[in-house]
């Protein structure tokens, strides 16, 4: 079985910067789902294509994310 562990040491500002980005990517991978299904509903082409402009170019893959 494969293990990953991350450490941060939380006396450096930048390591409790990313503590804070890995604690919360879980609630950010939720917002984009719940963008995701209101953008579906809304009915302009251009709000749809920028939108899946942004998650195409960091190469998100949602269902991943939420799985």
């Amino acid at each position: 079985m494969a293990t990953a562990i991350i450490k941060f040491n939380l006396d450096d500002p930048d390591d409790r910067i990313n503590f804070k980005r890995h604690n919360k990517s879980l609630d950010m991978a939720l917002a984009i789902w719940d963008l995701n299904n209101i953008i579906r509903k809304i009915d302009d082409e251009e709000i749809t294509n920028k939108y899946w402009d942004v998650i195409n170019n960091y190469n998100i893959i949602i269902e991943e994310l939420i799985d």
